[in-house]
């Protein structure tokens, strides 16, 4: 863990936490496409906030006996990132869904390690024949 963020913070990667859950569902069979991260960090008189997020798209097949499966895809990240928060050290707070009518999954965990407080969100969309799985942290102490 740096002087202001977690360990969980510091070494996530979406492209890592997806690599070992593609053989779970069924995937078109292109390469993977990976997204860009962008890191933020800014300061006030109340602590420090940092932020990063990133993208992912992998093609999928839509239809016939091996097409793609998200809650299963969804399911196997869920509980991959609850065991990475909390092997890092860190406790998580809350978690849930977020519901919403924009035909995509996303899901939140919460969590606090000493001082610092974190947020992570994923959100996975079906685009054409492509799935596309976004990740978004923000960490304040």
């Amino acid at each position: 863990m740096t002087d202001a963020t977690t360990t969980f913070f510091a070494k996530f990667s979406l492209r890592a936490l997806v690599g070992s859950k593609l053989s779970l569902t069924t995937l078109g069979p292109r390469g993977v496409f990976p997204g860009g991260g962008v890191g933020a960090a800014y300061g006030g008189s109340e602590g420090r906030n940092y932020q990063k997020s990133e993208g992912y798209s992998h093609p999928i097949h839509t239809a016939g006996d091996d097409r793609f499966n998200e809650s299963v895809l969804i399911t196997a990240l869920r509980a991959e990132l609850k065991a990475e928060i909390t092997n890092s050290g860190a406790a998580i707070t809350f978690e849930g869904d977020i519901e919403g009518n924009f035909n995509s999954s996303e899901f939140y965990f919460e969590y606090a390690q000493g001082s610092i407080r974190g947020r992570i969100i994923i959100s996975g969309k079906v685009i054409g024949d492509s799935y596309s799985l976004r990740a978004a942290l923000e960490e304040r102490t």
